[in-house]
C-alpha cells in the first residue's frame, strides 16, 4: 500500500485502497499482550524502552520487560535512563543504554523486537523502526504498542479542558494511517493491526465502535 502510486496523499482512489489495507490487515483479538507473551515463549526478544520511566515501576507485577523475561527464552533491555539500568543490571537483568534512534548495532539479531508505548516519545521514529529492524532476523517481528488518541477518556478530558492534554513527553500520535507511511519510509510492511477487543459484551462493542473503545493500537511490522 503506498499511496505514491497515485501521486497525491489524498486522491479518492488511494483513500479507498488504504481503508480496504486497514480493514483486511486488523486482526481482532481478546488481547494482543497477552497474545505477544503467547508468541516469545522460546524466543530472543530485544525490549526498546523498557525502564517506563523510573525504579519504582519496575518494582510493579505489571512492569512489562519482568513479564516478557519470564515468557521468553532471553531478552535484552534498551533504555537511556543509565542510572536505573545500573540497579536493574544488579538484579540481574539486561540493560543496555543506548539511544535506539541511533546507528548503533548490538551485533545480535533477535525473533522479536517490542516497542512498548515508546514510538509516540521519539523524535525520529523512522530511525527507532530502523533500529529494530537492523537487529531482527529475516523472520523477526517487530510489535509496537502505542495509544489512541480517540480513546473516549482522552476525548472527554481533552473536550473538558479546551485543548488536548497528552503525556507531557509525547511528541506524536501513530494511528493507522501513520504506521502505514512509517512502514514505507522505514523499508518495512505493517503486517497487522492487533486490537484488542476483549471478550463477550465488551468485545461486542470494540467490533462495532473500535474508535474511541481500544485505548490502544498495536501493530506488527515485518522486514
Amino acid at each position: 500500500m503506498n499511496w505514491r502510486d497515485y501521486n497525491d496523499p489524498e486522491a479518492p482512489a488511494a483513500l479507498r485502497e488504504y481503508d480496504f489495507f486497514i480493514h483486511i490487515n486488523s486482526v481482532y483479538e481478546p488481547d494482543p499482550w497477552s497474545g505477544f507473551l503467547d508468541e516469545i515463549s522460546g524466543k530472543k526478544v530485544l525490549d526498546i524502552g523498557c525502564i517506563e520511566h523510573t525504579y519504582e515501576n519496575t518494582k510493579k507485577p505489571t512492569w512489562r520487560h519482568k513479564l516478557i523475561k519470564d515468557n521468553c527464552s532471553s531478552v535484552v533491555g534498551i533504555d537511556i535512563e543509565e542510572a536505573i539500568a545500573l540497579k536493574l543490571n544488579a538484579d540481574g537483568y539486561d540493560i543496555r543504554v543506548i539511544d535506539a534512534t541511533s546507528d548503533s548495532n548490538l551485533g545480535e539479531l533477535f525473533d522479536y523486537c517490542y516497542l512498548g508505548d515508546i514510538i509516540e516519545h521519539v523524535s525520529d521514529p523512522v530511525k527507532l523502526l530502523n533500529f529494530a529492524a537492523r537487529h531482527l532476523t529475516s523472520e523477526g517481528k517487530i510489535f509496537v504498542a502505542t495509544p489512541n488518541p480517540y480513546f473516549f477518556t482522552y476525548v472527554f478530558r481533552n473536550l473538558s479542558k479546551g485543548y488536548t492534554m497528552a503525556n507531557l513527553q509525547h511528541v506524536s500520535w501513530v494511528t493507522e494511517s501513520c504506521a502505514i507511511e512509517l512502514a514505507h519510509r522505514s523499508g518495512l510492511r505493517l503486517n497487522k493491526i492487533r486490537r484488542p477487543i476483549g471478550k463477550g459484551l465488551k468485545s461486542f462493542i470494540k467490533r462495532r465502535l473500535p474508535g474511541i473503545f481500544i485505548e490502544h493500537y498495536y501493530y506488527e511490522f515485518i522486514k
